[in-house]
């Protein structure tokens, strides 16, 4: 049957209620768990990115910042959380600046 979200809203937080929890502490503790899961390990990118480089260099001697990024967030996560081109490109230009990574004369080739 048909209800409005209205009705489904109050028939959650009376059950929410019911199970003995507060519904705005429920949803700030479901964000927190969120934000937690969606946020990988530094080490695991970092061996990500490790990986996608060990396998580009098999076949490349320069290697386009893009690709690496590209080639980590498909096929080199291993955890349980899907690393984001972002995240990975973060890690990557930290990588840069401990000099992990060496810029060629051609700009996005390392």
């Amino acid at each position: 049957t048909y209800q409005t979200s209205d009705s489904l809203n109050k028939q959650w937080q009376s059950t929410v209620k019911e199970q003995g929890y507060e519904p705005a502490q429920l949803v700030t503790m479901a964000q927190q768990v969120k934000e937690a899961q969606n946020t990988p390990p530094l080490g695991e990118t970092k061996a990500a990115i490790s990986r996608a480089i060990d396998h580009l260099g098999q076949y490349s001697t320069a290697l386009h910042l893009e690709k690496i990024i590209e080639l980590t967030a498909s096929e080199f996560t291993k955890s349980d959380v899907q690393l984001n081109a972002l995240d990975i490109k973060k890690v990557a230009d930290e990588m840069i600046k401990q000099g992990d990574l060496i810029g060629l004369s051609q700009k996005g080739q390392y």
